[in-house]
């Protein structure tokens, strides 16, 4: 039995371990250490952000609440990616701006001319 209690110990300690250097996907992560009720007589938990565990008393120190994860709809993922787009758009515009630094003087003012315009036409 003193076996058995061991390797209990260095099981939550593996786990804490590792359940303290997870900070996403903690539903998943409790449910891979599901077994078999019938022989594994040990319950889990996963520690929010700021929670301590003591190895030694096997108990914790801290548990703290976590905001639940809330999953992303359809259209949140559509709007997430087409603003991606718009700021890749703008990184191409900064781009080029810094290229227009070796251009001539009149190139960079109708090129200024044309960013201005381009920023007046959608401020709102």
């Amino acid at each position: 039995n003193k076996t058995f209690n061991d390797m209990k110990k260095f099981i939550y300690s593996a786990m804490a371990v590792a359940m303290l250097a997870t900070t996403s996907c903690k539903d998943d992560f409790a449910e891979s250490f599901v077994g078999d009720e019938a022989t594994v007589e040990f319950s889990i938990s996963t520690p929010e952000t700021g929670s301590i565990y003591d190895l030694a008393n096997e108990t914790w120190v801290k548990q703290t609440v976590g905001i639940p994860r809330v999953k992303e709809t359809p259209r949140q993922r559509e709007n997430r990616t087409i603003f991606e787009a718009l700021t890749a758009a703008g990184e191409r515009l900064m781009r080029i701006i810094r290229k227009y630094k070796q251009g001539t003087n009149k190139d960079i003012k109708d090129f200024t001319d044309d960013v201005n315009a381009l920023c007046d036409k959608w401020n709102f």
